[in-house]
């Protein structure tokens, strides 16, 4: 290899570990902000006390989820409306404000299987501004397709019936998101949550 040809390897190395780095660096602050919301469930007691334990230490078990438990784990609050949780009628599609840093930059059109999330007028975010390829669709919508074919390919989901999505563009500009399939009301919360996290990082970026 003449000395060009590895300048260019080191350098090609270099841009790799750097995505890397970047990708995960942003998935790890994700993390760190549900944590802090479950720093806060405790501290208002919303778990028992070590003084209302059964005597010998042992933890009755919980039922469900953690997020069943502790509703606000579904993350910040406020990200995520209570009206989401009402299920639209079939031929009607609620409309949930999208929310990034606290300011509504889109809505999450809601119908049966259905999510349609749009950005307001005048908000610009380009699809290849970090975190929405490398974290929303890589991590968070891949992620759920992948769980469902793998679950068509053992027959415990029908055919046809694995989420999908579609992202809408014009010039680089995202205008919208549909995302198919998607019959879980966690599923449903963790897109519109993480969709709103993901775009005011983007924003925070320039968009």
């Amino acid at each position: 290899m003449d000395e060009d040809g590895g300048i260019r390897g080191i350098l090609d190395l270099k841009e790799r570990i750097s995505e890397k780095i970047e990708k995960h660096e942003e998935e790890i602050e994700f993390l760190r902000q549900n944590l802090e919301v479950l720093d806060s469930v405790i501290k208002r007691g919303s778990f028992a006390k070590a003084s209302s334990l059964p005597p010998g230490g042992e933890i009755p078990e919980v039922s469900g989820s953690v997020e069943a438990a502790a509703p606000e784990m579904q993350d910040v609050p406020e990200d995520i409306p209570e009206a989401i949780h009402d299920e639209p009628s079939e031929d009607e599609a609620e409309a949930v404000p999208v929310l990034a840093g606290g300011s509504e930059v889109g809505s999450a059109h809601l119908s049966p299987g259905n999510i349609s999330i749009v950005l307001n007028e005048g908000v610009e975010l380009d699809s290849r501004t970090p975190p929405f390829r490398s974290f929303f669709i890589e991590r968070i919508l891949d992620g759920m397709k992948h769980e469902d074919e793998a679950g068509v390919a053992k027959g415990s989901i029908e055919q046809g019936s694995a989420i999908d999505y579609t992202v809408e563009e014009e010039g680089g500009r995202i205008r919208g998101i549909t995302i198919r399939n998607c019959t879980s009301q966690d599923r449903r919360d963790e897109i519109i949550r993480t969709a709103g996290w993901s775009f005011s990082k983007m924003l925070e970026k320039g968009g």
